[in-house]
């Protein structure tokens, strides 16, 4: 089940930035990986900010796996 969380977070980041990366390009401005948050709708600002919390929580999980074994 993580790994499938994991991969639908990637999967919606990068959909995010390619959305992003098509705007400005539609723009002519310079491309860039930077989200601008207000342009975001409701909902993706709710999943976004899921996925963040979702993600720290990984990070936290795997540091203490890869610690606790690391001094056993």
């Amino acid at each position: 089940a993580t790994a499938e969380e994991v991969a639908y977070h990637f999967n919606f980041l990068t959909h995010q930035r390619l959305k992003h990366q098509l705007a400005q390009l539609s723009h002519k401005t310079l491309v860039n990986n930077h989200l601008e948050t207000r342009k975001l709708s409701e909902i993706e600002m709710m999943i976004l900010k899921k996925v963040f919390t979702q993600m720290n929580g990984y990070h936290d999980s795997l540091s203490a796996t890869f610690m606790s074994s690391y001094k056993g």
